[in-house]
């Protein structure tokens, strides 16, 4: 079975949005997973390895370039956390009017602040079957619509900012299936973050995961042991979504 690996470009607003985008040659009906990335120098191309693992099991998929990063257009600081969730939104349209993936079996897979998008992103789109979390970080209510710069990074760093993220409420409305995984020695999403995300999540009849081997940053080059984590973790999202798109 052949794999189509693709370039492709949609519209976010009056940005130019970047995708790669893989899927199965002559395949109709196929189940597809959208990927978001987190924050710092992040982007789409850091999801080529796992992106190729399912698509070699079979599994469509789509990363993106969010506003003012790599191959998208606009300015980086432009990206607001609103903007980052109208940038996924516009990819699950664009998703939905290509042919081979109009029934809509759409799933969302997010790592750090592109997990605060994912949460915003199924408020959007609620018909999303089925979300994984990796390491997803919480962001005030306040942060949502300052631009990513210094007034972005001083609301971040007011203790316990968090509290008053709506994503939670979000993501407790949301009725589809779902899955968190935090390394156990992750060393940026503050323990009480982790803890209401996996206590939501259990609460909603979800898995939670503790990693072994890895730090935050699941894709960044490490040693041996993390690329034993990051394969455990490749197989456990390929199944999860297997079984619910």
């Amino acid at each position: 079975m052949r794999i189509i690996e693709e370039k492709v470009l949609f519209k976010s607003g009056q940005v130019n949005i970047a995708g790669n985008l893989c899927y199965l040659d002559n395949v109709s009906d196929q189940p597809v997973v959208l990927f978001l990335y987190g924050g710092g120098s992040a982007n789409k191309e850091c999801f080529v390895p796992w992106q190729g693992y399912f698509a070699k099991n079979g599994l469509a998929s789509m990363s993106i370039d969010f506003t003012g990063k790599g191959e998208s257009g606009g300015s980086f600081e432009e990206g607001t956390l609103k903007k980052r969730a109208l940038d996924a939104k516009m990819a699950v349209r664009f998703l939905f009017d290509r042919p081979q993936f109009q029934t809509k079996r759409l799933g969302v897979l997010a790592s750090s602040m592109g997990g605060h998008v994912a949460c915003r992103l199924v408020g959007l789109c609620p018909n999303i079957k089925a979300v994984f979390l990796y390491a997803p970080a919480a962001y005030s209510d306040r942060a949502e619509g300052i631009r990513l710069n210094e007034e972005f990074g001083k609301i971040l760093r007011e203790e316990g900012s968090w509290r008053d993220s709506s994503v939670f409420e979000s993501l407790k409305n949301y009725g589809g299936h779902l899955v968190v995984a935090y390394s156990v020695t992750d060393e940026v999403i503050p323990l009480e973050v982790q803890a209401k995300y996996k206590s939501l999540i259990r609460e909603k009849g979800g898995s939670v995961i503790d990693i072994t081997g890895v730090n935050h940053k699941l894709l960044a080059p490490q040693d041996s042991e993390a690329e034993i984590a990051r394969r455990k973790i490749y197989r456990y999202s390929f199944n999860f979504f297997s079984a619910y798109l």
